[in-house]
């Protein structure tokens, strides 16, 4: 049976409204009028699959709109996305924090980074947690999105870290 989303079985649905449709009209009228089953589910998957949104293959095809630079936090919005260094040839860094992170992370005591491999967005090749002890707690403040592993892209990262807090 065909399902494209949870809960949804298209054939079910289909057959339930085809049974209607017979109960009130004539067969040449509905054969005339309703596509076949087959048709009608292309047809359904066809448009729900192209209004998804497509994944970005590439960074210069990586374009983040005004929305999507924003959170909601506490009934208003604030700047989440805080640095883009828009490199699209090979060298993309983007740095995640809030504005109260970024006041916090200024009294921290000790700043520790990390970062993983295995679970950085398709077109990155790392993320960078920047974490500060503050108040006997260990807080996170940022998230640093690398598309490379160089020296020179953590020398970025920490001077605009720096700058930001």
């Amino acid at each position: 049976m065909a399902e494209c989303e949870k809960g949804f079985n298209f054939c079910y649905s289909y057959n339930c409204l085809l049974q209607e449709l017979q109960s009130k009209y004539e067969s040449r009228s509905i054969a005339e009028f309703w596509p076949s089953e087959t048709t009608a589910r292309n047809t359904c998957y066809h448009i729900f699959y192209s209004r998804k949104e497509v994944e970005c293959r590439s960074f210069a095809n990586l374009e983040i709109n005004e929305q999507q630079k924003y959170i909601t936090l506490n009934n208003g919005r604030q700047l989440f996305l805080k640095y883009d260094n828009m490199n699209k040839s090979g060298n993309r860094i983007l740095i995640f924090m809030s504005d109260i992170s970024s006041e916090i992370l200024e009294k921290s005591e000790e700043i520790h980074m990390d970062g993983t491999f295995k679970y950085a967005p398709g077109l990155f090749y790392q993320i960078l947690g920047v974490h500060g002890v503050y108040k006997n707690f260990v807080l996170p403040f940022a998230f640093i999105f690398l598309e490379k592993k160089e020296a020179g892209s953590y020398y970025e990262s920490l001077e605009q870290i720096k700058r930001l807090s």
